[in-house]
């Protein structure tokens, strides 16, 4: 026999209702296992597949046993009893297993082994025998089918008065008996009855006879003698009488006598002898009396009645002890009734209670079978099938377990291809889930990217934007300047025009003035002076005139180079840039020409101040200086029309610039405007696409495929104090099972990084085992790796006190969950709001919120509806913090009424724990109540800004709207100081 080893003292306990399911081929190769069977075993479904059954065998398990346990099988009869096997570690389990074959068309192909956990008195039941078994110390007894069978006739004889034939015997054979004694009772009863009758009759009937027909005899000897003497055959009569008197007395004293009789018959006799004697004799004998009457009278009847009365006195005697017989045989007939009755009710007690042990040894068995039908119909894979005290029902016992395996077994082989099937298909879906957040990662990464580029470049776009403003705000106040000096430019240019015709007037007249130019040549000088004032201030017009040109071509440039910056944006301002630079290049040509017409004027003006000095010796050549001054004049004047016109050009372009560089400002407007709704759109998107990620993880982590949990967890808050590394942490549990718990932190400067081990302490349950698995930010996932089963006992019974504690809070939020959807399915058939409007999710933010407040089509109508329903949980139990209602995207239109205050300017800290209205609240705890379709409690903290956080027990009930699911009622209770 294998020996497996290394063997350890450490025992893994089975849980309670675990199933443990095999089946091997006829070499005892393994060809299935569930996976509990492989988790107790410590082995790997992989290392189990195709291994012999004996992998798992413990050195401690004697060969007879599995001697029996083959025996038994290949005689096609299922095995059970208790099997003591070997973990993969050298740790022991032990289990009560049941080996059953398999039978295809009558050849066996394979065997099913179904093992649940044993009752701790049979494991020390099972070791005692073991190991008496090992040692050679098992005497007169036998292990049979998995039965602990003993040898020797008595205990044979003792197994056959516990089977239903020696109860049916044992009452055939006492109800034999029975008869038997009531018979000879019986029997004897009839006996003394008859020796009774026939002493009656023959000792008391017959001679009571006998006595009368003696006392007949003598009264018809007494009639005879009365008539002797008119009978002549009286004597005759007589002697024959008294013959046959003597014949029956004789044979009454052959009677049985008693005393009494004895002593009356004494006297009798003797009595007739006298009679016989003093009346017979003479009658008989003759001779007769002389007087025969006076002798009857006096001899014969007096004695005759002496005798009658004594037999009289004899046959009442017979009487009466024939009464005293009967009153014998009816006190014997009593006892004898009696006695038969004792028999009789001995009996009956004796056969019901036989009657009563072949019931129990019936019903009993088949109620106990009828229990066990009950449990495999019930499904009660574990459930241990009793074995049977009477041997009649040891084979339809061995026959139900084995019905029981083969069921149980093709329920856990179907629930574990399921469970395979189902682990397949979760991993499976696992791996999506996680390909899907990878690529849901990188998709909103490059999305954020691109949103961040955006908002970056709509922040430039807005700079860009305000420098254009600056720069028009400077083009504009440029253009003003030069609007005005080109009014300036004009007026000078309108004087030089008027002294120009003044000049031109003076000089058609100088041919008369020559002839008085002595007398005027005062008047000639003067105005000659003012003529050179005039030129003057030309020049100094010419001169502001270029300087406005070159500023008009330095702004220009200016505009030019930004509206190259601007792009598209720009192109009008490039436009206007153009205009004003060829404006400014017109106008320099302009005061060129102007500025050599002026020069020319200044020459003359010398020229003509120098005639006049000298008019006296040069007077003749007035004419021909007054010829050439008209021509000059004419040219000033041409070139002053010029310059008028350039100047009115000059200010229509400027007002055309203005207009232009006032459309310029619009455009800058817009485009500032622009900047910053692609600003907050980019922001936005940023916020939705956050929001889009986490909502993703949290549905594909709660769905069925993504949610990495083997067991369901139920919602306890329960308080803990976690010791790690010489560190304590303290906090409630969240989600809570057998197997690991969701652990929520309070106060704690530091949290116990990811694979820490510590010990878990929890009021009433005791201390447990814990690893942690992760940290998601707002607590902890942890494990039990092992735990006993004391403390498991002791969870299960707080966690179903917890479901206790929950339930009113249940009940109420149920209420409020109720209420609001009747009244938002009333405000859709009021039409006060579409069921479009209702499910709408497009979000407009508030301007100048912070945190954002954002409005929706439905907001002013939960905002009157909801109110009333969020507020009566508060007024009903002080451990309520909150109760709001959220559409399916985490969106509370309205709050209670302490967080729905008005935001604060500048005071984000203050907003976020008091305006708690219009906010969308987007993160796990709010999402996983948004979406919740069913009730939901979680335990988590609370973010109150500021790096302040509250642990709460939320409860969570859906809100539906015609069949459809719009949102959730969310209530909470704090939890702690």
């Amino acid at each position: 026999m294998r020996v497996n080893e290394p063997i350890t003292d450490h025992e893994v306990e089975m849980e309670d209702g675990q199933i443990l399911v095999s089946k091997t081929d006829c070499g005892g190769r393994i060809t299935f296992v569930n996976q509990d069977f492989a988790t107790m075993s410590g082995f790997s479904a992989e290392e189990l597949i195709g291994s012999a059954h004996n992998l798992v065998r413990h050195p401690h398990m004697p060969a007879a046993a599995f001697a029996d346990l083959w025996q038994t099988v290949k005689n096609g009869l299922p095995w059970e009893g208790l099997v003591k096997n070997r973990c993969k570690n050298g740790d022991y389990y032990w289990v009560h297993a049941n080996v059953t074959p398999e039978v295809v068309d009558g050849q066996i192909v394979g065997f099913i082994s179904i093992r649940g956990k044993p009752s701790r008195d049979a494991v020390v039941e099972a070791e005692r025998l073991y190991a008496d078994m090992r040692g050679g110390r098992l005497v007169g007894s036998v292990l049979s089918e998995g039965l602990l069978v003993r040898t020797g006739g008595l205990q044979r004889l003792f197994r056959f008065g516990r089977s239903l034939a020696g109860r049916v015997s044992a009452i055939v054979v006492s109800l034999l008996l029975m008869v038997a004694v009531a018979a000879g009772i019986g029997l004897l009863g009839i006996a003394a009855s008859n020796e009774a009758i026939r002493t009656v009759y023959e000792d008391r009937v017959v001679p009571a006879a006998q006595l009368g027909e003696i006392r007949d005899l003598l009264r018809d000897c007494v009639l005879i003698a009365a008539r002797i003497s008119q009978n002549p055959d009286a004597a005759n009569k007589i002697t024959a009488n008294l013959s046959r008197l003597d014949q029956v007395w004789q044979a009454y004293l052959a009677t049985y006598l008693t005393p009494e009789e004895k002593t009356l018959a004494d006297g009798f006799s003797r009595m007739r002898d006298r009679l016989d004697k003093a009346v017979f004799t003479p009658l008989r004998s003759g001779p007769l009396p002389a007087d025969p009457e006076a002798f009857f009278v006096q001899v014969v009847r007096p004695q005759t009645l002496v005798a009658e009365a004594h037999l009289g006195q004899m046959i009442h005697l017979q009487e009466q002890v024939a009464q005293q017989v009967y009153q014998e045989a009816m006190a014997d007939f009593a006892n004898h009734l009696l006695f038969g009755i004792v028999i009789v009710v001995v009996s009956a007690a004796l056969s019901l209670l036989l009657a009563r042990r072949l019931l129990q040894g019936s019903t009993k068995p088949l109620a106990r079978m009828e229990n066990s039908f009950a449990a495999i119909a019930r499904g009660e894979l574990a459930y241990v099938i009793p074995a049977e005290p009477i041997p009649d029902f040891h084979r339809a016992t061995a026959m139900l377990r084995a019905m029981r395996a083969k069921l149980a077994y093709g329920i856990v082989e179907n629930q574990e291809i399921a469970r395979r099937g189902e682990e397949k298909l979760k991993h499976e879906m696992l791996n999506l889930t996680e390909t899907l957040e990878g690529e849901v990662q990188e998709t909103v990464g490059d999305i954020s990217v691109q949103a961040r580029r955006l908002s970056e470049g709509s922040v430039e776009l807005s700079r860009v934007a305000v420098q254009l403003r600056q720069m028009a705000e400077h083009v504009t106040e440029a253009v003003q300047i030069t609007s005005g000096n080109v009014q300036t430019v004009a007026g000078a240019t309108e004087e030089l025009e008027a002294s120009s015709r003044e000049i031109l007037s003076q000089v058609g007249n100088s041919s008369q003035l020559a002839e008085v130019a002595r007398i005027n040549v005062d008047e000639a000088s003067h105005r000659v002076a003012g003529l050179s004032e005039a030129t003057a201030r030309i020049g100094d017009v010419v001169t502001m005139i270029q300087n406005i040109a070159g500023q008009t071509r330095m702004l220009a440039l200016n505009a030019t180079i930004e509206a190259a910056r601007a792009g598209e944006a720009g192109k009008g301002f490039a436009v206007v840039a153009e205009e004003v630079k060829s404006l400014a290049n017109q106008t320099e040509h302009g005061i060129a020409t102007v500025n050599s017409q002026a020069e020319e004027i200044g020459r003359t003006t010398r020229e003509a101040v120098e005639t006049v000095e000298s008019v006296a010796q040069v007077i003749r050549q007035i004419d021909a200086i007054a010829s050439e001054v008209a021509r000059a004049t004419d040219e000033q004047r041409a070139a002053t029309a010029e310059i008028m016109g350039s100047a009115a050009q000059a200010a229509d372009h400027t007002r055309s610039v203005a207009e232009n560089v006032t459309l310029m400002m619009e455009g800058v407007e817009a485009t500032g405007t622009t900047a910053m709704r692609v600003n907050e759109l980019s922001a936005m998107v940023s916020r939705d696409i956050a929001a889009l990620q986490r909502r993703l993880y949290v549905i594909m982590r709660t769905s069925y495929g993504g949610d990495r949990r083997q067991f369901k967890r139920i919602t306890a808050a329960l308080p803990f104090s976690f010791e790690y590394g010489g560190t304590s942490v303290r906090g409630y549990t969240g989600d809570i099972d057998l197997k690991g718990a969701f652990l929520v932190l309070v106060g704690a400067k530091t949290r116990p990084p990811t694979g820490t081990q510590g010990v878990l302490r929890m009021e009433g349950i005791g201390s447990l085992k814990v690893r942690i698995v992760n940290d998601t930010g707002i607590g902890l996932n942890a494990e039990f790796p092992a735990a006993d089963t004391q403390a498991k006992n002791a969870l299960a019974t707080r966690l179903e006190q917890a479901e206790r504690d929950d339930q009113p809070y249940l009940e109420m939020i149920e209420k409020v969950a109720t209420a609001a959807s009747r009244r938002l399915e009333q405000a859709v058939r009021d039409r006060t709001l579409s069921m479009a409007d209702l499910f709408d999710a497009e979000y407009t933010a508030i301007p100048g919120t912070d945190p954002i407040q954002v409005t929706v089509k439905h907001t002013e109508v939960a905002e009157k509806l909801f109110p009333e329903l969020i507020e009566a949980p508060l007024s009903r139990d002080p451990a309520v913090v909150f109760c709001c209602i959220t559409d399916r995207n985490g969106y509370i239109a309205a709050h209670n009424r302490k967080y729905s205050q008005p935001q604060r300017l500048n005071d984000a800290l203050w907003n976020a724990a008091n305006s708690r209205n219009r906010r969308i609240f987007d993160d796990r705890t709010g999402i996983l109540a948004a979406r919740t379709t069913k009730p939901l409690a979680h335990t988590y903290a609370r973010d109150m800004g500021g790096g302040t956080f509250i642990v709460l027990k939320e409860m969570d009930m859906p809100v539906t709207v015609d069949g459809r699911h719009w949102g959730a009622v969310r209530m909470a209770m704090k939890l702690g100081a």
